[in-house]
């Protein structure tokens, strides 16, 4: 991850919606890295989004999705510990539908991919750290709903 924030225009993501059907949603990574021990039961979150890739192949979007969690523990001198880091990669797989036109539409598709497919992912995420964080004897980390697939 580069750090950069990449803000995708809801409009084209939906100008692009009735043009892809989701077919598939495929754990294709999946990493936990123990960075301490838990000595506090106060613990908070962070979630980077790194930057969706896609490509289109005959009739397919494709596109490969990564996130990352890094799960702190809040220290009685108030400060903060890194506990635990959990990346997941995946892979979506959507068909393009007859109202898909190469020419015309192919620059909507980077906005589909970073919010559609990011709100497509999401609960994946969210059951993959929840299982990983409690094989690492940490609570089981249950991260919020996604509301939006800009945030």
């Amino acid at each position: 991850m580069t750090g950069e924030i990449v803000l995708h225009d809801v409009g084209r993501a939906s100008a692009a919606s009735n043009k892809a059907q989701l077919r598939s949603v495929v754990v294709i990574g999946l990493e936990g890295k123990s960075l301490g021990v838990q000595s506090s039961k106060s613990l908070s979150f962070e979630v980077r989004h790194h930057v969706a890739l896609w490509n289109v192949l005959d009739d397919a979007l494709i596109a490969l999705h990564g996130l990352t969690v890094t799960i702190r523990q809040n220290l009685e001198s108030h400060q903060q510990e890194d506990l635990l880091e959990v990346t997941v990669r995946l892979r979506t797989e959507y068909a393009l539908l007859p109202a898909y036109d190469a020419t015309s539409d192919e620059g909507l598709l980077n906005d589909f991919v970073g919010i559609v497919g990011r709100l497509h992912v999401w609960p994946y995420f969210r059951a993959e750290v929840q299982q990983l964080t409690a094989k690492f004897g940490v609570a089981p980390l249950t991260l919020p709903v996604l509301l939006s697939g800009n945030t």
